[in-house]
């Protein structure tokens, strides 16, 4: 189980977050939506375990989880296959680099990877890993609607007995399936 009980945070002199508290169910799909620099990245941060709150706590328990980051953090020097291979072995990379339409980049520096590919080598590295939840902070950046939808679906369908934490602008992909909203 997640909570965060009365957390607050100060950032770079800024208060971004005054007392929140949750308790995240353990399966189905949670957004946490609301305007820039509102603090839903922090929040997603700190249930990582890479920010900690200024007051308050964060417990999160012993869970695996999965994450696909604003940013697509590849190693630059190792193809898409070694990149989600990092977490995996190779033949399980190959599975979840195809599963997102990436069966024939598997050989391509990140460098010669449009934006699009590039994300989608973050999330088969995130499916690779197979956490107890996933993490998705604005993971769609990038694809167009047709693609974020297939992938979406890939997602869910995965973890359709585990937790799904989507920090996003874009609920509308979201729609037509079963969701909390927490609205920052």
């Amino acid at each position: 189980m997640i909570e965060l009980k009365n957390v607050s945070l100060v950032f770079d002199g800024r208060q971004v977050l005054t007392d929140l508290s949750l308790v995240l169910p353990e399966k189905g799909i949670l957004l946490i939506t609301g305007p820039s620099g509102c603090g839903k990245t922090s929040v997603a941060r700190m249930i990582l375990g890479l920010l900690s709150p200024t007051e308050g706590e964060v417990s999160v328990g012993d869970l695996k989880i999965a994450a696909v980051f604003q940013e697509d953090r590849l190693v630059p020097t190792l193809t898409a296959l070694e990149n989600v291979a990092l977490v995996s072995d190779t033949k399980e990379a190959e599975k979840r680099l195809s599963q997102v339409g990436l069966g024939d980049a598997l050989e391509l520096l990140p460098e010669e990877l449009s934006g699009g590919m590039k994300r989608r080598v973050a999330i088969a590295r995130a499916l690779a890993f197979s956490g107890d939840l996933l993490l998705l902070d604005e993971a769609f950046t990038g694809l167009d609607e047709e693609l974020a939808e297939k992938i979406l679906k890939e997602l869910c369908e995965e973890f359709k007995d585990r937790l799904i934490i989507a920090v996003t602008h874009r609920p509308e992909l979201f729609s037509g399936r079963e969701y909390t909203e927490i609205k920052m």
